[in-house]
């Protein structure tokens, strides 16, 4: 049988400190060049806007206008309240209407107490 002996070799030596410095200064070098760069298209963006729009931009104060979903939020809030609170006809021809929550609650409690003949 043949046999082939693997051998394994290490690094005859550590890393230089000269290599660890130039790859630390490249790194650095690049880090640097990445936020000049940021902040050159920043300025170049905020040239286009105006002073009244510059506000808009900002976080200090939040935004001005709702977002979309904090509209259609409210709006739904809006619509599941009265469901829940109002009055209103669902089927007129058979006699059904929609009550609040709270007076359906109360009667409920109302015809258990009469149904047991005391406090439920």
């Amino acid at each position: 049988m043949n046999q082939t002996k693997t051998s394994i070799s290490y690094e005859a030596s550590d890393a230089q400190v000269r290599q660890v410095l130039v790859g630390v200064a490249i790194l650095i070098g690049g880090i640097g060049l990445t936020l000049i760069t940021a902040a050159f298209v920043y300025r170049n963006a905020a040239k286009n806007i105006s002073i009244q729009d510059a506000p808009a931009l900002s976080f200090a104060h939040g935004t001005k206008d709702a977002s979309g979903i904090g509209r259609d939020w409210h709006d739904q809030d809006k619509l599941v309240q009265e469901h829940l609170e109002d009055y209103a006809w669902v089927d007129r021809e058979n006699g059904f209407v929609r009550i609040p929550i709270q007076r359906a609650m109360d009667l409920m409690v109302t015809e258990t107490k009469g149904a047991e003949g005391g406090t439920p």
